[in-house]
């Protein structure tokens, strides 16, 4: 696509550049320029308006001005002079509105005594005109008196000569006032000035101004179209050439002329670089096309290279990926801790938003819910049938992962696309792993966010790959995790056996004694648990049995572990935990199991159930073996039992 041109040749270039350089320079420049001058002549004409206004002052008689105070004194000489004055003043100045006498009364008043005024006024407002009153205003009369605090400027003038910057308009134009003192602090001479003499003057200078402005920029424009052909000839020349020197024609050259000054000693220069260019390049092209023909060899060699190297790079990362979501389940002996485990790491290796698994019952031929993230209408627990989800139904027929890449429901929990993959135990289906909504790429991410969602983002083939071996993985984990329970776990208290609890206390005991971490030994009997079976059958006894350790399990760390010790005995071990600690541990176990309540079958009768506990700890019992330690936490409990029972004793520091 060829490349858009905003003007038609070089030269109108250089005309646009130069005039867009020079004429704003120009056009600021005397702006600054007018607002200078402007500013100058306003303050000169202010300096006339002062002078006069002074000089005015200046001719007023204060003795005269004194000898008038009340209306009589209006036929006196001085009145007559000094109205004399005013109205030649007048005259003389034709720019002069009017010219006043004002009388300071006190701090807060003044009062028009005289002004330059010809025409007859009723002074008394009794409705008769003195001609002998012309001009003046009557001195005690209210309607005269002014506010000095409402007219800064006049009181100002009292004092000083000064000017009244607001300006006023009426039928005669626009005017402001001019103050200078006659008496200071007594009497001032107020000069009211039309402005149409200096705007006058300002519209001439605005209009020479806009003359030569108009010139100046006649001539930038003039002079910026005559650089711009005198530049463009030399350029447009080696503009021409350039183009085909680049495609290979060497044999091209630029004619120079005396003209063109340095551009013609670039035009040399030019034709310099073409002849050697010209020379090199014949030398080149007679190994071109050997070197083409290796190069090509190069390059597929390379790009086969690259497939295999992007191919080995996927596999590793995809490894080290599994291996470490392996690495962290490989200890973990239950299938609960086992499956919330396994949901975020399998969402965060194939980058999943939402997901859940759901555990099959042959039993009761339903899936259960035992771990779910970000879904919005499947929570933990709930349970559903075989039938209710046609994906769990195929699932559960071919024993093969499903990728789903369209929109659809996971019962009522939409998704846009999902990985479904079982968890199977010899032929059997265990559970399912559902991951739902691969996460938008980082570079969607810029993008409008529901336009992305729209394109359904999808998961990848190498992302089935990684679904195919976690399943078998995972499926692995759960059958060791499922044989070591048979062995090591408690079938009626979901507990660990005697002997395998025994064999973690040893090597727990090793390690404290060896750090200088405490180890504390809870055992716990049920009491009158064989009175319990005699009453009320032991399918009761082994609902209590198995209420008492869902409540151990919930109290406990995950870093502590309990068993179930014989039929009404459990014995707990805790790690890096104190004897004081311990004991309240053991505290909050009595009352959590004194709280149950356990249903009989007569009549739906409460059944009480109570517990006594025995408590010690390696360093507060000072022995060095597991047994001795199981020894000790035995005779305390036997205290418990001794004393009453529902209680914890504890060995004494």
């Amino acid at each position: 696509m060829d490349k858009i041109k905003f003007f038609p040749s070089l030269k109108w270039q250089f005309f646009v550049i130069c005039a867009v350089i020079f004429l704003p320079l120009t056009i600021f420049s005397n702006y600054i320029l007018n607002k200078n001058t402007e500013q100058i002549l306003n303050e000169e004409l202010k300096n006339r308006i002062r002078t006069i206004a002074t000089l005015s002052a200046k001719q007023i008689s204060i003795n005269n001005l004194n000898k008038i105070k009340t209306i009589k004194d209006t036929k006196t000489t001085e009145y007559k002079e000094i109205k004399e004055q005013l109205v030649e003043l007048k005259k003389i100045l034709p720019f002069i509105k009017s010219i006043s006498i004002i009388s300071k009364l006190n701090e807060t008043k003044a009062l028009y005594l005289i002004n330059s005024n010809t025409n007859p006024q009723d002074i008394n407002k009794d409705g008769k005109i003195e001609p002998s009153t012309e001009g003046l205003i009557l001195i005690g009369d209210k309607n005269n008196e002014v506010i000095l605090k409402n007219e800064r400027s006049l009181e100002k003038g009292f004092s000083e000569t000064y000017i009244n910057v607001s300006t006023y308009t009426d039928k005669s134009g626009a005017w402001l006032s001019v103050y200078a003192p006659i008496e200071k602090n007594k009497t001032t001479l107020e000069i009211e000035v039309f402005l149409s003499n200096t705007e006058k003057l300002l519209d001439r200078f605005k209009f020479l101004y806009e003359k030569y402005l108009f010139l100046e920029l006649a001539f930038i424009l003039l002079f910026s179209l005559m650089i711009s052909f005198i530049l463009a000839r030399p350029i447009k020349l080696i503009k021409e050439k350039l183009p085909q020197i680049a495609n290979g024609e060497f044999e091209q050259t630029i004619k120079s002329s005396w003209r063109y000054g340095e551009f013609g000693d670039l035009i040399e220069k030019i034709n310099e670089m073409t002849e050697g260019l010209n020379n090199y390049f014949k030398k080149v092209k007679e190994g071109k096309i050997q070197l083409e023909k290796k190069l090509k060899i190069i390059e597929i060699s390379t790009q086969e290279t690259k497939a295999k190297n992007y191919k080995l790079n996927e596999m590793l990362v995809n490894l080290n990926s599994i291996n470490e979501f392996v690495k962290d389940m490989i200890f973990i002996k239950n299938k609960e801790s086992l499956f919330k485990m396994v949901l975020p790491s399998s969402m965060e290796l194939v980058d999943a938003q939402k997901g859940l698994i759901v555990e099959y019952s042959y039993e009761n031929r339903n899936f259960t819910c035992i771990s779910s993230k970000n879904t919005k209408t499947i929570k933990e627990k709930d349970v559903f049938s075989l039938n209710e989800c046609s994906y769990f139904s195929k699932i559960f027929d071919t024993k093969n992962f499903l990728n789903i890449d369209e929109k659809g429901k996971l019962l009522e929990e939409e998704f846009n696309s999902a990985l479904l993959f079982p968890l199977i135990i010899g032929k059997e289906l265990k559970a399912i792993v559902c991951l739902m909504n691969k996460k938008l790429e980082e570079t969607k991410k810029d993008k409008d966010t529901e336009k992305a969602k729209e394109e359904n983002i999808i998961f990848i083939e190498e992302e089935e790959t990684i679904v195919q071996t976690l399943s078998k993985l995972i499926s692995v984990i759960l059958e060791r995790t499922h044989f070591f329970e048979l062995a090591a776990v408690d079938t009626l208290s979901k507990l660990y056996i005697r002997k395998f609890f025994e064999n973690l206390l040893e090597e727990e005991m090793k390690k404290s004694i060896r750090y200088g971490k405490d180890l504390s030994l809870i055992m716990i009997d049920i009491d009158n648990l064989k009175q319990c079976n005699n009453a009320y059958s032991h399918l009761i006894g082994d609902k209590v049995i198995k209420e008492i350790s869902q409540r151990i399990k919930s109290i406990i760390k995950e870093t502590d572990f309990s068993a179930r010790y014989s039929g009404d005995e459990f014995i707990i071990s805790l790690t890096n935990t104190s004897i004081e600690e311990t004991k309240e541990i053991a505290e909050k176990i009595r009352k959590s199991v004194e709280s149950m309540e356990i249903k009989g079958f007569k009549d739906e009768q409460n059944i009480k159930i109570t517990i006594s506990i025995g408590v010690t700890s390696l360093f507060s019992s000072e022995v060095t073996k597991s047994e001795d330690l199981i020894k000790k936490v035995s005779e305390e409990l036997n205290k418990s039992k001794q004393g009453g029972k529902n209680i914890v004793t504890a060995t004494e520091d």
